[in-house]
This record gives C-alpha cells, sequence and structure tokens, in this order.
C-alpha cells in the first residue's frame, strides 16, 4: 500500500542582527579578579580562590 509525503518548504529572508555582549544585563568585569569558589565540606562552607586557570 502506498502512503504520500508530506513535504513542506520555506522561503524568506534572513537578518541576522549583531548581539549584545551582555544581552541586556551587565554585572562588571571581573576579568582581573581572583576566581573564587564556595564549597560544602564537612559540614560548613569554604571559599577557595583561583589564581590562574590552567
Amino acid at each position: 500500500m502506498a502512503s504520500s509525503r508530506i513535504i513542506e518548504e520555506e522561503s524568506g529572508t534572513y537578518y541576522a542582527r549583531p548581539r549584545h555582549p551582555h544581552n541586556g544585563y551587565y554585572a562588571g568585569d571581573f576579568s582581573g579578579q581572583p576566581l573564587r569558589l564556595l564549597t560544602y565540606r564537612n559540614g560548613q562552607y569554604q571559599t577557595t580562590v583561583v589564581r590562574s586557570v590552567s
């Protein structure tokens, strides 16, 4: 038994808009600050500072 398949085609024009680097919300530039990680260990929170990522 033969079956029919529906094939749809779309046409149009795509305009790529430039994106904002912060998408509407900017918290600041933290690139010069060390990374601080908050961990929970042995029933208490600890802060670990990471100076460089390699």
